[in-house]
This record gives structure tokens, sequence and C-alpha cells, in this order.
């Protein structure tokens, strides 16, 4: 990409069940921020992720028809088959704009400021571990809903499911899942096992705080899958750690991260004692705008405090200091 002058940018931040546009000036300052569906084509299909990313740009164009720039970090997409269908459909419908695409965790190592070497790992409505080092970017796991064993939203409601269905069969101990769950679907989970089958994997995402909500409560079974799934994700940083030279900090994001107390109680004591973990003050999206700002030319002194003030402004909250 070549420089922008003054026109404005526009970053993406794409998971599987939302998707968040950020458009912003050279400066760091915010200028509209938009939250859609998810875009991740392993969870929601291709179709629905071209339609979302065009619905996206498109409002985004009609608020600064200059727009020349955009970045796209969005989950799943690090299979260069899912990036050359973006690229190919965004050109189709706004060939003026240079357009990249990469996986969302390059979003993540960007806000976090992480330098040449991390470990990032990735737990919201689907989980995935990366290795930066010098040398390049390695992944662990985030082969989607159907493959991955543990450590995401997804598997955390389908195993509360699973738990719910064996104590109505007697084969499990009995919970206080049962009622969470079934009064965040509706109605009996037993009799409606079909409607679990035609839900998305956002949807079974969803039923994660129920387990949360039951393990605080001092649910045995509810601590036993927070532990099963944070076990899964601890195997892959490890892993990480174990095979790749990428330093010593671990950055983590995702819906999940946002209950520390799980993270301490479960992920943290089975992590290897020279890793420090970092949950990144700024959203992906920050990051997804300091990799367009980069792409389109520079990242000014001052870019994050900017940001920083105006995006909390643009969700209507107050910046801390």
């Amino acid at each position: 990409m070549t420089a922008a002058g003054n026109a404005p940018l526009l970053g993406i931040d794409g998971g599987g069940t939302k998707t968040e546009f950020v458009l912003f000036t050279p400066s760091g300052r915010v200028l509209r921020r938009l939250v859609l569906g998810g875009t991740n084509p392993n969870s929601v299909g291709l179709d629905s992720a071209l339609n979302t990313l065009a619905q996206g740009i498109g409002e985004m164009r009609a608020h600064a028809p200059a727009l020349r720039f955009v970045h796209a970090g969005i989950a799943g997409c690090s299979n260069p088959s899912h990036q050359s269908a973006i690229r190919a459909h965004v050109h189709a419908f706004a060939p003026e704009i240079e357009f990249s695409i990469e996986s969302d965790t390059l979003n993540v190592m960007a806000s976090a400021e992480c330098g040449d070497t991390c470990i990032t790992a990735i737990c919201g409505t689907g989980s995935v571990v990366f290795a930066k080092e010098s040398g390049g970017l390695h992944r662990l796991g985030g082969w989607g809903y159907r493959f991955d064993q543990g450590g995401s939203g997804y598997e955390i409601g389908r195993d509360a499911v699973q738990a719910v269905l064996a104590q109505y069969e007697q084969l499990g101990p009995e919970t206080a899942l049962k009622d969470l769950l079934e009064e965040q679907i509706g109605g009996n989970l037993w009799l409606n096992v079909h409607a679990l089958y035609a839900m998305p994997p956002e949807k079974i995402a969803a039923l994660a705080p129920c387990v949360l909500n039951a393990w605080k409560a001092g649910d045995g079974v509810a601590a036993q899958i927070l532990q099963k799934n944070m076990d899964r994700l601890a195997f892959l940083i490890t892993a990480a750690a174990q095979r790749y030279d990428c330093g010593n900090t671990l950055v983590l994001s995702g819906g999940l991260t946002a209950r520390t107390d799980m993270l301490e109680t479960f992920l943290y004591p089975k992590l290897p004692a020279s890793l420090t973990p970092v949950i990144p003050p700024l959203p992906q999206i920050y990051g997804a705008c300091v990799l367009c700002a980069q792409k389109a030319g520079d990242l000014p002194e001052g870019f994050r405090a900017e940001f920083e003030r105006s995006y909390l402004s643009e969700k209507g909250e107050n910046h801390p200091c």
C-alpha cells in the first residue's frame, strides 16, 4: 500500500460471533464504529462471511467516499483459499479499495504490541494458539468446531449440553447446568436436542456463560468442564513454548478472557512458569487499525492515545484518565 494522506482508513476484526468495523483517521481518531455478525468462514460459512463484509464495508464507504485502504483480520482466514475468495469479493464491489486480509491473530499481536516474539491464544467462539518467532508464525489448533478438542466457548457449551443429557439418562451426576441451559434455550433440553442440532456454533458458544455461572455457584460438573477445556488450551500453549523460540510473553484474547477468575483458577496454574500472561487493554480491533495504518503508510506518534480516547467516546464510555 502507499501513503493515504488524510483519507479515512478502515480496520476490521472478525470472529465467529461478531465482526467489528472501525473507520478512523491516519492519526488514530475513530470516526465511526459498526458491529455486525460473525465472519469466520469455518463457523458461519463463506457466503455469509462475504455478505457481512460487503455490508460493513459498504456502510463505511457511504460515510467516507474517500476510503481507499482496508485491513481485515478475520478468524479462519489463515486459509489462503478463504483469503483469495474474500479479496476477489471485495475487489468486485469496491475495486478502488486496497484491501488486505490476514488471520485475526495478527490483530491480537498488534494490539498487544508484543514485538517480534510471543505466544498468542485466542479463546472465544473458537480457539487457536500461535507462536510468533523471528522466523515466522506457527499455528497450533484452530481447526474449527468439528475438529478442535477444547478451549473455546463452543466446546464449553457443547460439554455442558452433554452433561445435562447424561443427567437425564442417569449416566452422570446432577448439575445446576440443567436449569441454566433450559432457561437459556427456553425448554426441556432432552426433548429439544433437534433444536440444538439446528443451532450454529456461536449459539452453542453462547451457553458457555451458564457454565461459568454454575461454577461460581459451586457446581462440580461445571468446574470439571472448565478444567478440561483449559487443560487443552494449556497443552497447546505449552507445546508452542517448547517447540519455538517465541519468548516468554503469552497474549490472551477472546471473549473468555473477560473472566480472569476462570483463567486464574483453571489455566494459569497449568502453564509453564516462564510465561507471563498478558491481556491487552485495548480490543483486537485496535490491532486491526494499527496494521491498517502501517500498511497504508505510517503509524504516527500518539496513535494509540488518540485511538483509545476516541474509541471509548464512540462506544459511549469514559476515558480512564
